[in-house]
């Protein structure tokens, strides 16, 4: 790889786990209680690059806050439903 590639990778912070998201795809891995870690990855291309109109300067910057809020709420909720489900697994 060149020296002056720029890579847009980045991500957050999810209940025992992370999330990461490139242009590409996003992973959200999560610890689940026994110590094993589960892995969800999904294609992924940004509304602004499906949509060309979405790609004008004000806009763009909504959309992608916004995309980014949904994107990062789903993770969390993944997250957040790995671990009740083997709290549950337990509890039984």
């Amino acid at each position: 790889m060149s020296k002056n590639k720029h890579l847009e990778i980045g991500g957050q912070a999810v209940i025992e786990g992370v999330m990461m998201r490139s242009p590409h795809a996003i992973a959200t891995a999560v610890r689940v209680p026994d110590g094993r870690i589960v892995v969800d990855r999904k294609s992924y291309v940004a509304l602004s690059r499906r949509y060309r109109f979405l790609n004008l300067p004000i806009l763009r910057g909504a959309v992608a806050f916004f995309e980014m809020l949904a994107i990062g709420l789903r993770a969390l909720n993944y997250s957040a439903d790995i671990q009740m489900a083997h709290l549950e697994m337990n509890n039984e």
